[in-house]
C-alpha cells in the first residue's frame, strides 16, 4: 500500500544536530532508568526532580509510554498514555486525573479505542497498604502482550 500524504509525521521527534544527539545519548544513559523486572521486561524510567511537591515521570513500556505527573502533597495524579508509533511517532490514547487515597482508589486508564490491534490495554496507578505508589498495566501494542507493574514511589 502506497500512503495518501495525508499523513502528520511527528517530525519534531527526530534528534538530528549532531551535537544534539551527543548531548541526548549522555543524557539517556545518565538520567534515564533501565528497570528489569521479575517477568524479564525491562522498562524505562525518566524523573524530574520535585517543583513545589509535583514529581514528572516517563515510563516507556515497549512501544507505549506512561507520563505521570504527581502532586505529592495533594496525591493528585494525571496519566497520559501515548503510543509511539513506529515511523509515524507518538500519540497521545488516552488521559485521565485522579486522587490517590490508600487501598481505596486506583486511576485506571482504558485505551481500547485504537483501531484493530494497534493498541488496547490498561495502565493504571494505586496506593497500595504500604503506601507504595504503584503503576500497573495489562495492553497489547503492535501486536505484544505487556502485563506487570512497578512501584514509583514510597510515601
Amino acid at each position: 500500500m502506497i500512503a495518501s500524504g495525508k499523513i502528520s509525521f511527528a517530525a519534531d521527534h527526530a534528534v538530528k544536530n549532531a551535537e544534539d544527539i551527543t548531548l541526548n545519548l549522555k543524557f539517556f544513559r545518565e538520567c534515564i532508568e533501565n528497570v528489569m523486572l521479575d517477568d524479564a521486561q525491562v522498562i524505562y524510567v525518566l524523573q524530574t526532580s520535585a517543583v513545589d511537591s509535583v514529581i514528572v515521570k516517563k515510563i516507556a513500556i515497549g512501544p507505549v509510554e506512561v507520563d505521570l505527573t504527581i502532586d505529592t502533597n495533594a496525591l493528585t495524579v494525571t496519566v497520559q498514555i501515548y503510543l509511539d508509533v513506529p515511523i509515524v511517532g507518538p500519540h497521545l490514547l488516552a488521559q485521565a486525573m485522579g486522587a490517590l487515597k490508600l487501598n481505596s482508589d486506583i486511576i485506571e486508564v482504558d485505551f481500547n479505542v485504537t483501531p484493530g490491534d494497534m493498541a488496547s490495554g490498561i495502565v493504571g496507578i494505586t496506593m497500595d497498604a504500604t503506601n507504595n505508589v504503584v503503576l500497573f498495566w495489562d495492553f497489547t501494542s503492535l501486536g505484544v502482550e505487556k502485563k506487570g507493574s512497578y512501584v514509583i514511589f514510597h510515601i
